[in-house]
């Protein structure tokens, strides 16, 4: 009963593990638009004869998903996730 209680109080102060998730995709997202906002001012390829993450001659896309994994928690954990294939089809992905 205690913990039904508590699911009570956390949907009333609107604290769910949903709105938590929600946020972190909404953040992961955020991060993949400025990349692609990025590359499509200055006129850049996304692809190039390497589409793996932290490998040599990978594309312009795959080196900014690098550089915003070094300060981004989110994006870092998802390119974990990715990495130890927890998740298969994903927000990075060419298939997508």
């Amino acid at each position: 009963m205690n913990i039904w209680n508590e699911l009570r109080e956390r949907l009333d102060k609107h604290k769910t593990i949903h709105k938590k998730l929600a946020t972190d995709d909404y953040e992961r997202v955020k991060g993949l638009e400025i990349i692609v906002k990025c590359l499509t001012k200055h006129n850049l390829t996304f692809r190039g004869s390497n589409e793996k993450l932290y490998q040599d001659s990978n594309c312009n896309f795959w080196r900014l998903i690098e550089m915003l994994v070094e300060f981004d928690v989110i994006m870092q954990d998802h390119v974990n996730c990715i990495q130890n294939h927890e998740i298969h089809s994903h927000y990075l992905g060419y298939k997508v």
